[in-house]
């Protein structure tokens, strides 16, 4: 057994313990004939038997009263066969699955049956003589070449068969009691979540909620009561505090605070001018605070004319102690670290004062319990002082900062508006005449026929609905002339325009005549602030959207090119409705929301498991840099030095891609420098090995060497800096540490389409789904990020252990028949073999069709396959990453659905 696995067993024991699942097990048996055997002993009780199993040998076990279920192959479908379902799918009764493994074999279970037999010839064998000894027993009806095939391998079909049969005599013990359905052990197996850190499984336990109402909770409503309360604390001790309410800058609007300590016990401050001014009163500058999340408290305070109080922030500490955490919650960091949940503040408006009372001072409780761990950690790792002297000190700041606001001149940028609005006429006017027509600068279509048809200029691509006017092109038109130029420096202004001119007015609050935010403290795992007004637009991949609609792994545009996006975080309650599809794809959006099914438009909230969904889907936005991010390759030099590539090009950007796939560098005995760049090729890739030795002569001067191996065909280079260049843009080193050059995520289309096109060219393949396959599961999540770019969904799954112990080699597969067309039309292949291939498989829909139609499935029948996307995708610290998620574009009219 595999070291590997023999680890996992004692945690699998836990975890059928923790389940409070009955486990039978016999040394020296299968698990099969563990199976037959519990079947038979319970053969003469009045019981219906399934057994959930993907072997189909078990299918011999089929009876009147028993039967078994099925998960089929990668699609999930569940089938549940009887002896009727056995029939129809086998052609055979169940008893005689044996017979039929025995003659056509199964390599699942090592079970060779005979060779140049496959199913059909087994199922009509056993149709014409029952079982395999009647089929020897008449072995002179079989004709011809099958005879002599069955006669030579007698022996082993009759072993076969005998491996087949599954054993019901298996010496265990057995007690029916012992197999009634059983409430799990919810703490141990908490314990057990938490000790693998499996923090989704943790969040589909049952809360172990703390009861909100189990110690007697003290209303202060005036200020003499607070003051009261205060009095029985010991006077140099904090006090723990939580809130309910909205939190939106200038002022948050607060239901009510809670409050902790343990000699005073719980209180509940509620809401009204008294009680408000009494709080801010009564705490003044002393009273040092413990809050989750203390800004709106600190904010809150400072409106009633309070000087902020110290304060200890344990969000603050949570993300000094995980950066890499998305958000920090209350209930979620409590249950992970103490074992139990402090009740939520779901409905809190809804609330009656006495629950509200009630949960906010269990809630405060809770936060006292954080923070003493919190405190320990941040001791024990080394935090203290970086909490202390930087994170701590800068909540009271940013409290201050949203408070006053930002101001804006808006005669000046009503001005500046103006301004805009006359360069865009005059743009319009010049680019009117320079057409010779007026049209609609903002119909690619229209622009299309003025550039390409009238015009005459040279067009690169072309969609599936015409001309490719997007800004990649247009930026190599403008070389040769003047239009295209204008057009960009149209949508440059309009955009400026529409995204800041005329939407920052609307964000302005009327009573204070600025523009209030909030600085998130707790995103950047760099530590860097983050600013996120909600409605403000953002440059995506995805094309220009709302930034509450951006999510970890999209890209956003910068002024140093696109960035990712590492986290996120959003202010407020917002009902979402969360779509899923059967392609994989989840859409989330509001309840009225408008979506396209049956022919009609219907509202989320109204659809039904079952319907179909009409998808369209759009490219996002593209860089504009060829640079490097690479080093000098100085390093490298030698006096034979050839000329090297200072940016990026197609040719370059083909090379790397194959070469990241079906190619190495390999490093010198002597120095250890990078030396040689071989590339491999298939016996019939000889077009292929023609091109890219073409290539590497026009990059870098330097005709290659074609040798013949054992294995394979391959082109050599040899080059010290050749090589260095290579190996710095990221494609030398082992197959599982190749990652895709940072540069390519701010490259222009044709550039990101040329390495796509190379990588996979070199590990990709083409049957009813294009896919291509790597070691790095990194690498793929990456090409998966290039091919969101395009609009174009996929998905990173791992495969299954190779038995030769080398590295699990993962798949990424194209999404969709839509998909499949786009791939071909804006990325394809380079040797013709494999354009053809792409060719001859036609999507199942018409050419025309330019969407998915796919249908919601039951949320109970995405259990198993999300299981199997998150097993795949895991980190070895029990995440799963954002790239796992199939992402696909949104309708370009429909700005408010996040599809994820």
């Amino acid at each position: 057994m595999p070291a590997d696995l023999a680890q996992q067993l004692p945690y699998v024991r836990r975890l059928f313990e923790a389940l409070r699942t009955p486990v039978v097990e016999a040394p020296g048996f299968e698990a099969d004939d563990v199976l037959g055997t519990l079947v038979a002993r319970v053969a003469d009780r009045d019981l219906e038997v399934v057994i959930v199993t993907g072997d189909k040998d078990l299918l011999q076990l089929v009876s009147p009263r028993v039967s078994v279920l099925s998960v089929v192959g990668r699609s999930g479908e569940r089938v549940h066969y009887d002896a009727a379902k056995v029939r129809e799918r086998w052609g055979v009764d169940p008893a005689q699955i044996p017979d039929v493994l025995a003659l056509m074999g199964d390599s699942i279970d090592n079970i060779p049956g005979v060779p140049g037999v496959g199913e059909k010839t087994a199922v009509k064998l056993l149709a014409q003589f029952g079982t395999v000894d009647r089929l020897y027993e008449n072995l002179a009806l079989v004709p011809g070449k099958l005879r002599e095939t069955l006669a030579a391998h007698r022996k082993q079909a009759l072993l076969s068969r005998e491996l087949a049969t599954v054993s019901r005599q298996v010496p265990i013990d057995f007690d029916l009691e012992a197999f009634r359905l059983r409430e799990p052990d919810w703490p141990r197996l908490r314990a057990l979540w938490m000790e693998m850190e499996f923090t989704r499984l943790l969040k589909e336990l049952p809360a172990q909620t703390v009861e909100a109402g189990r110690e007697p909770v003290a209303t202060l409503a005036t200020e003499g009561a607070l003051r009261d309360y205060l009095s029985r604390l010991p006077p140099a001790e904090p006090l723990a505090v939580d809130w309910a309410g909205e939190s939106r800058p200038p002022e948050p609007e607060l239901q009510g605070l809670g409050l902790f300590h343990p000699e005073a016990g719980g209180a509940f401050v509620p809401q009204g001018p008294e009680a408000a001014d009494a709080i801010g009163r009564a705490l003044g500058a002393t009273r040092e605070l413990i809050v989750h999340d203390a800004k709106p408290v600190l904010a809150w305070l400072l409106a009633r004319g309070a000087g902020p109080p110290p304060v200890e922030d344990s969000a603050v500490a949570a993300y000094l102690l995980n950066p890499a955490r998305q958000s920090y919650p209350l209930e979620q960091l409590c249950l992970e670290t103490l074992g139990e949940s402090p009740p939520d503040l779901a409905g809190a408006a809804t609330l009656g004062a006495t629950e509200l009372g009630a949960r906010l001072a269990a809630r405060a409780r809770a936060v006292w319990r954080y923070w003493a761990y919190a405190a320990g950690e941040l001791d024990a790792l080394g935090l203290r002082s970086i909490y202390a002297e930087i994170e701590r000190p800068l909540v009271p700041v940013l409290a201050r900062m949203e408070r006053a606001g930002i101001r804006v001149d808006v005669e000046r940028l009503e001005g500046f508006a103006k301004e805009l609005e006359r360069n865009l006429d005059l743009l319009t006017r010049e680019i009117h005449r320079m057409a010779g027509e007026p049209f609609t600068i903002g119909s690619p279509k229209q622009l299309a026929h003025v550039l390409f048809e009238k015009l005459k200029l040279p067009a690169s691509r072309r969609t599936k609905t015409g001309y490719s006017t997007d800004a990649d092109v247009l930026t190599e038109l403008a070389i040769g002339h003047e239009l295209p130029a204008k057009i960009l420096e149209y949508r440059t202004l309009s955009k400026l325009k529409s995204t800041y001119a005329d939407a920052l007015p609307g964000l302005i609050n009327p009573v204070t005549g600025r523009i209030h935010t909030r600085f998130n403290q707790l995103v950047a795992s760099t530590g860097r602030l983050s600013c996120l007004p909600a409605g403000t637009l953002v440059d995506t991949q995805r094309g220009l959207i709302g930034i509450e609609e951006v999510r970890p792994g999209d890209y956003v545009r910068t002024a140093l090119g696109l960035r990712e996006v590492l986290a996120f975080e959003a202010t407020g309650p917002k009902r979402v409705v969360a779509i899923h599809l059967s392609s994989g794809t989840v859409i989330r959006c509001s309840e009225d929301h408008k979506l396209r099914s049956s022919g009609e438009w219907r509202r989320a909230r109204g659809l039904q498991i079952g319907d179909p969904l009409y998808m369209s889907f759009r490219s996002g936005l593209f860089g504009e840099s060829r640079s490097f991010e690479v080093g000098r390759t100085a390093a490298y030099w030698t006096r034979k030095s050839p000329r090297l590539p200072g940016e990026w090009s197609v040719e370059l950007a083909e090379l790397v891609g194959y070469m990241m796939a079906d190619g190495h560098i390999a490093r010198s005995t002597y120095n250890g420098k990078p030396a040689k760049l071989v590339l491999a090729f298939g016996w019939d890739e000889e077009e292929l090995q023609h091109y890219f030795a073409a290539i590497i002569v026009k990059l870098f001067g330097k005709a290659p060497t074609r040798r013949v191996t054992r294995t394979c065909p391959v082109l050599e280079v040899s080059g010290v800096d050749i090589c260095g260049l290579l190996e710095r843009l990221g494609a030398g080193g082992p197959s599982r540490s190749i990652r895709v050059p940072s540069s390519l995520f701010r490259a222009p289309e044709s550039i990101v389409a040329a390495f796509l096109r190379g990588y996979f060219e070199g590990d990709g393949c083409v049957t009813e789904r294009v896919s291509v396959r790597s070691v790095s599961r990194l690498m793929l999540e990456a090409v998966h990020h290039l091919l969101t770019m395009f609009g174009i969904p996929s998905v990173v799954r791992k495969g299954t252990p190779d038995p030769r112990g080398y590295a699990p080699r993962y798949t990424l597969f194209v999404v969709g028949d839509r998909s499949k067309r786009a791939f071909g039309e804006r990325i394809n292949f380079i040797s013709g073999r494999k354009r053809a291939q792409l060719a001859q498989r036609p999507s199942a829909r018409s050419s025309k069709s330019g969407a998915e139609i796919v249908c919601i499935p039951d949320p109970t029948d995405l259990i198993e396959t999300r299981t199997a996307l998150y097993d795949a995708c895991r980190t070895p610290a029990g995440k799963v990453p954002p790239a796992m998620y199939v992402f696909i574009n949104k309708y370009a009219t429909a700005r408010t659905t996040t599809i994820t």
